[in-house]
């Protein structure tokens, strides 16, 4: 039975919840349209190329398009990525560049002026935009190198710059273009995402074994982490609520396919692709049972709301425009693409894992805010709702009394569907007694550890 503090936050949840989409709701369909002209952003960095001298506009006739540019007194030209590779999209949305070049195709220079990818993932790839810089597109191949990590920002940034010069010369000599670039050849990640996505269910049907999970989630580490840095993050709750949702891409799969695949079958993700809860897990697995802190279950279904009052105050603060950016301060991103230099953040990273070597998932049991929007919504369970009792238990054979994450009850949002219960994985032998003393240490310890987070970011921002 839930205590009276569970039924006060339980009810405390709903009433932010419902505060939350009322304030949604009003700042979604009532607020004025402010949008930025990408035009004038491309003009102003045009007239930054050439010494804040404004540059002499030009038009281009594409077919029935009037394509803009710009020419300087030495008869360089000035061309927009946004009109001539639109079609180029990085991990988010397409990257917008300006690019510099000469009339025979040699690029001399480039500049992003507009993009939507996550700011550690930019930031790891816009160094290598100087590796175009010099290339002539009719004579020399295009630079072949890729930013482990920033995969799909660091393409998509050459590959814009070089259509974009390919196409612009080929006008600019009335010759028919035909250039193209296979944009984002394959992201073959996307691909074994969406398989993951549709036949998990079918697996977690017939198999029910720690060593299978335990193999999956080293898979999922190396290469949805370490390889491709494929994550759901706040980023990727922000542009659902925000109806962000880019064309085909990486980030188009997270946004949609995630929370709809949860939707229907509940909370699988958190439990199965997330890479790093997939790091956490077997991290966790390196130190023996019996030097595991394993608090009992009353405290866990506590101080687990911590998160869901986060997720609260930084919603609050995106939908409101207060701090949009406040989504980039979730680290869930930038894990798996960490520079040496980025000292706030490996701090973050290696007491996470020191954590999670003593207290199982640590970080999403008290502080993951994406997992927190992952279970509110997991609660929904639509083909659980259509499928008979029965059937659905005899598929997923889940037994809550067993589970050491705190889930108590077959209704409880922040079941991660791990399947370790079915196995008959025997709950903690010797829990620990749930005071308000443990309850305040935690509640305490996961706080310093998120302001830490934030403070870490507001110092980038600053920098």
């Amino acid at each position: 039975m839930p205590t009276y503090t569970e039924r006060a936050l339980k009810i405390l949840g709903y009433a932010m919840l419902a505060i939350t989409i009322s304030i949604f709701i009003n700042f979604t369909f009532f607020k004025p349209e402010t949008t930025q002209h990408s035009k004038q952003a491309f003009e102003v960095c045009s007239m930054q190329m050439c010494d804040m001298k404004m540059p002499a506009r030009k038009i281009l006739a594409s077919e029935d398009k009037k394509i803009p540019y710009f020419e300087d007194t030495e008869g360089n030209c000035i061309i927009s990525s946004e009109f001539f590779s639109p079609e180029i999209k990085g991990y988010a949305d397409a990257i917008n560049i300006a690019v510099k070049l000469k009339k025979d195709g040699t690029v001399l220079y480039a500049r992003v002026y507009k993009h939507s990818e996550t700011p550690d993932y930019y930031q790891r790839a816009e160094n290598i935009i100087t590796k175009t810089f010099g290339i002539n597109i009719n004579k020399d191949n295009k630079p072949a190198d890729i930013v482990t990590g920033a995969t799909y920002t660091s393409r998509a940034i050459i590959d814009s710059i070089y259509l974009s010069a390919w196409r612009f010369t080929d006008l600019l000599a009335n010759r028919q273009s035909s250039a193209s670039i296979q944009s984002q050849p394959g992201n073959p990640a996307t691909i074994i995402f969406i398989a993951a996505l549709l036949f998990l269910p079918l697996l977690r049907i017939y198999i029910h074994n720690k060593w299978f999970h335990g193999i999956w989630l080293a898979g999922v580490m190396l290469y949805f982490g370490i390889i491709n840095n494929f994550q759901f993050s706040l980023e990727s709750v922000r542009n659902l609520i925000k109806f962000n949702i880019p064309d085909f891409s990486p980030s188009q799969i997270l946004v949609i396919g995630v929370p709809l695949s949860i939707i229907l079958l509940g909370n699988y993700y958190c439990g199965w692709l997330c890479p790093f809860g997939a790091l956490q897990e077997l991290a966790g697995r390196i130190i023996p049972q019996k030097l595991r802190i394993n608090p009992d279950k009353r405290l866990w279904r506590i101080i687990r709301f911590f998160k869901f009052f986060l997720l609260f105050a930084i919603a609050l603060a995106v939908i409101t425009d207060f701090y949009p950016d406040l989504v980039y301060a979730d680290p869930l991103p930038a894990f798996f693409s960490v520079s040496s230099e980025n000292h706030y953040l490996l701090i973050i990273l290696a007491a996470l894992l020191i954590l999670s070597l003593f207290i199982e998932r640590f970080w999403c049991r008290t502080l993951c805010l994406s997992g927190a929007f992952l279970s509110l919504i997991g609660r929904i369970e639509l083909l659980k709702r259509i499928i008979p009792t029965k059937i659905w238990y005899k598929l997923y054979p889940l037994k809550p009394g067993l589970c050491n994450l705190g889930v108590v009850s077959f209704k409880d949002g922040d079941c991660i569907n791990c399947d370790y219960c079915t196995t008959g994985k025997p709950a903690a032998e010797e829990p620990l007694t749930t005071t308000k003393k443990s309850i305040t240490i935690i509640s305490i310890f996961s706080l310093i550890i998120y302001a830490y987070i934030i403070f870490s970011f507001v110092q980038d921002k600053a920098l």
